[in-house]
């Protein structure tokens, strides 16, 4: 009796995993580009960007603001913090 239990939870995990990997299909990569550049550049489609990319977009938007205050603030040689409100008015 056990083995007829656990072969039918097996069966029905099995079912249950392989209905999961089906999805709604691979996103054409025109409709990639233009919901990560809305996303990117216009903050726009930020909700599309997690079903497109399986990543939230807003870590995407801190990293990118991460990175242009390091990069911007290096290139100026001034690395101690003195113009990072100036800075963060810009992004």
């Amino acid at each position: 009796m056990k083995k007829k239990l656990a072969l039918l939870l097996i069966a029905v995990l099995t079912a249950a995993i392989a209905l999961t990997a089906c999805g709604s299909g691979p996103v054409e990569p025109k409709e990639a580009a233009d919901v990560a550049v809305n996303t990117i550049i216009y903050n726009k489609d930020t909700d599309k960007f997690k079903d497109v990319f399986g990543e939230d977009a807003a870590n995407l938007q801190k990293e990118i603001k991460t990175g242009f205050k390091k990069g911007f603030t290096s290139s100026l040689n001034i690395t101690d913090g003195s113009i990072d409100d100036e800075v963060d008015k810009l992004i």
